[in-house]
């Protein structure tokens, strides 16, 4: 698994069915952050653990409402970044 590289958007935005398999970053220091590293879009983060996003974000996702906390089960993301309405 890439620790300095690209963040696995399914890591952050739901689940990654592949685990250590996986080729993206899955840091778990950055969940819930919507921060972008700056030494990352540099190329210079080597950081092994990077609590900022190494993912160009282009949405402001606390402003979109969580398809999960709609459904039976609920929301169960503890860092979910997107907006609930229901207290967590």
């Amino acid at each position: 698994m890439a620790q300095n590289g690209d963040d696995c958007y399914f890591f952050y935005y739901s689940n990654c069915a592949k685990g250590d398999q996986c080729p993206f970053r899955h840091q778990a220091a950055a969940l819930g952050s919507e921060e972008v590293c700056d030494l990352w879009r540099e190329g210079r983060c080597f950081r092994t653990v990077c609590v900022y996003r190494h993912m160009d974000i282009k949405t402001n996702r606390s402003n979109t409402a969580c398809y999960w906390e709609t459904q039976p089960s609920g929301c169960t993301k503890a860092h979910c970044p997107f907006m609930h309405v229901n207290p967590r």
